[in-house]
């Protein structure tokens, strides 16, 4: 039963570098973007997208596994300012990397975010079963 969590939890990321490529390349198609739109700025892209994510919420994570945030008003006081900064941040990245206007960076990044969210999901969801 174990096994079946280590494949999740082994394959989740790679399943979503691919599917991040093809939703990226798909969005930069409705989006009509003209500029670095081959595989190695799709794949740069994605690299900071996720990067600048763990950079914001790896923090987070950590307080929350030390008990960090019992001295604190809990985590929403410091995750909603550091969510819209990384969501900022993140929009203008997409806005710079394929000049493509802040309301097309906001539709690839909602559309991004969907396979993102999901392995995500199975990531931590299959990292549970595995340590409990």
């Amino acid at each position: 039963m174990a096994e079946q969590h280590y494949i999740i939890a082994i394959s989740a990321p790679i399943l979503f570098v691919i599917l991040g490529i093809i939703v990226l390349k798909i969005c930069l198609k409705i989006a009509k973007a003209e500029k670095r739109t081959d595989i190695k700025w799709i794949l740069i892209s994605i690299g900071i997208q996720v990067g600048i994510i763990m950079f914001c919420s790896v923090p987070m994570i950590l307080m929350a596994f030390s008990d960090g945030f019992q001295d604190t008003e809990g985590p929403p006081a410091l995750m909603y300012p550091i969510l819209f900064l990384a969501i900022f941040i993140d929009l203008n990245i997409i806005n710079s990397l394929y000049e493509v206007g802040i309301g097309k960076s906001l539709f690839i990044f909602l559309i991004f975010m969907i396979p993102l969210g999901f392995f995500m999901f199975l990531e931590i969801w299959s990292l549970i079963e595995i340590l409990l």
